[in-house]
């Protein structure tokens, strides 16, 4: 008897189950339910960019025919002109990029700029480039990121454009570098 009172319990459970998933459907008018939502936010600082040393060509003479200096990101120079008799210090741009630690950012220069002396003469800047982990090419907008602290040290080169019988002078102009963490 008591075996029969069990069974008698759990289908009067499940057919009280039943009802109510039944019901759920159709819930009577007034009748309410209320849940939390959750929000979260991340707040970091924005990312700095600080400009350390500049773009630099050194001091070349006035050549007879056209010619070039590239300055890689690397500090590697190749020239199309002769550097012997004018031995000077030619450099990459160096900036110091801080954020986040590990943070991937992308990095966007302009492909040329334009330098000019005292007289407003110009001389083009061209192919500027970065350096990046050397898995992704050349373009202009690519990822790097922060080591452990939140720094990165980016490097940009260009080749200088030089005229036959360049005006002399003192020659300096500008270009945008925009970090963007992703």
């Amino acid at each position: 008897m008591a075996h029969s009172t069990i069974i008698k319990g759990i289908t009067g459970l499940a057919a009280a189950a039943a009802a109510c998933l039944a019901g759920a459907g159709h819930a009577a008018p007034g009748n309410s339910t209320t849940v939390n939502g959750t929000a979260r936010a991340v707040i970091t600082q924005p990312p700095q960019v600080t400009a350390l040393e500049e773009l630099r060509f050194g001091i070349l003479m006035s050549p007879a025919a056209d010619g070039t200096v590239t300055v890689a990101p690397n500090g590697t120079v190749t020239s199309t002109l002769d550097l012997t008799g004018f031995p000077s210090t030619r450099a990459p741009a160096r900036f110091l990029v801080h954020g986040e630690r590990n943070t991937r950012f992308l990095t966007v220069i302009p492909n040329s700029t334009v330098i000019l002396n005292q007289n407003g003469t110009p001389m083009v800047v061209s192919n500027l480039t970065f350096n990046r982990p050397a898995a992704q090419g050349q373009g202009q907008a690519q990822n790097n990121r922060t080591d452990q602290n939140g720094f990165f040290t980016l490097l940009v080169g260009g080749t200088l454009q030089v005229r036959a019988n360049q005006e002399a002078g003192n020659y300096s102009g500008t270009f945008e570098v925009t970090v963007v963490f992703l």
